[in-house]
């Protein structure tokens, strides 16, 4: 638990070494409208934090995608199973 402690806040200090020392880099950059005088380390650490959000929306609509398809193949061997059922039931009646 300590050594995961230390490792956020050692990659909290580097964050801010890295903020820190970039401020004075300054540019413009579009986004459905210009934004001027944006620090650099900014529009890194934003753009870094929307991968990470995109990723996560991506594994979250393949694990949706997967359940749904094991659904459907577990509902299609229960009714095949249910039919199956059916005709041995059939097939005993009409022995008897």
């Amino acid at each position: 638990m300590i050594a995961i402690l230390a490792l956020i806040l050692v990659i909290l200090i580097l964050i801010v070494l890295f903020v820190g020392m970039n401020l004075s880099n300054i540019s413009s950059f579009w986004f459905f409208r210009t934004f001027y005088n944006v620090p650099v380390s900014l529009i890194a650490l934003t753009s870094f934090a929307a991968g990470i959000l995109f990723i996560l929306i991506l594994l979250l609509v393949i694990k949706i995608y997967k359940m749904s398809k094991k659904h459907k193949k577990n509902a299609k061997s229960t009714t095949d199973n249910d039919k199956e059922d059916q005709e041995s039931a059939e097939n005993q009646s009409d022995e008897d």
